[in-house]
């Protein structure tokens, strides 16, 4: 199927189909239905579509954003 095939059954435009195929953008979730339909492709779940951050957010494993350590020495006064 060619691109251009994929984006008018899908009602999007070839050049979006052709970042998704370059990986320079992600069809959005309510295409990703219709996507799955159009390319007969069958067990492809939504968390397929996922970058490995958004993988890790879903299962709960993401590491969050990283804090500026505080100088606990100073805090307690115990700087020489």
């Amino acid at each position: 199927m060619s691109q251009s095939e994929l984006a008018r059954r899908c009602g999007v435009s070839q050049p979006s189909v052709s970042a998704w195929i370059r990986f320079t953008a992600r069809p959005e979730a309510h295409l990703r239905p219709v996507i799955r339909r159009v390319l007969g492709v069958a067990g492809l779940e939504d968390a397929d579509w996922f970058t490995d951050e958004e993988r890790a957010i879903a299962n709960g494993t993401a590491s969050g954003p990283k804090l500026p350590e505080e100088n606990t020495a100073s805090a307690t006064g115990t700087d020489s």
